[in-house]
C-alpha cells in the first residue's frame, strides 16, 4: 500500500514537472514573432539594429526584476491563501493586457514612409 501511495506521489511530481516544461517552452518561442510583430512599427531601414539592442536590452532586464517580482506575488498568494493561489497569473494577465492595449496606440509606419527610405537608399 505505501509503494502504492509513493508511486501517485512522483508520478503527480512528474506530471507538474512537465507542464511546467511545457508552458516554460512556450514562453521561450515568443521572443521571435514579438520582434517581427515590432519590427512593423519602425523604419526598417534606419531603426532594426536600435530595436534589437532595446529588444535584448529589456529582455534581460525583465528576466532580471521579473523573475524576483513574480516570486514576491506568488509568496503573497500564498500568504492569503485561497483563491489568491492564483495572484500571479493575474498579474501576468494584467501585464498583457496592458501591452496589448499599449500596442494597439503605437502608430505603424505606412508603406509611403518605407518606400521614400527605399528610394532615397538607392539614390545615394
Amino acid at each position: 500500500m505505501a509503494s502504492h501511495a509513493a508511486s501517485n506521489v512522483v508520478s503527480s511530481g512528474l506530471a507538474t514537472r512537465d507542464c511546467g516544461l511545457a508552458i516554460s517552452a512556450f514562453g521561450d518561442g515568443v521572443r521571435a514573432p514579438l520582434l517581427v510583430i515590432a519590427a512593423s512599427y519602425i523604419d526598417p531601414y534606419t531603426e532594426t539594429a536600435r530595436l534589437y539592442t532595446w529588444f535584448a536590452f529589456t529582455d534581460a532586464l525583465s528576466h532580471t526584476l521579473g523573475d524576483l517580482f513574480l516570486q514576491a506575488i506568488w509568496r503573497l498568494g500564498l500568504h492569503l491563501q485561497g483563491q489568491w493561489l492564483v495572484l500571479p497569473i493575474l498579474v501576468t494577465m494584467l501585464f498583457i493586457v496592458l501591452s496589448y492595449g499599449m500596442s494597439t496606440v503605437l502608430p505603424k509606419v505606412s508603406e509611403d514612409t518605407a518606400t521614400s527610405q527605399n528610394d532615397r537608399t538607392q539614390a545615394s
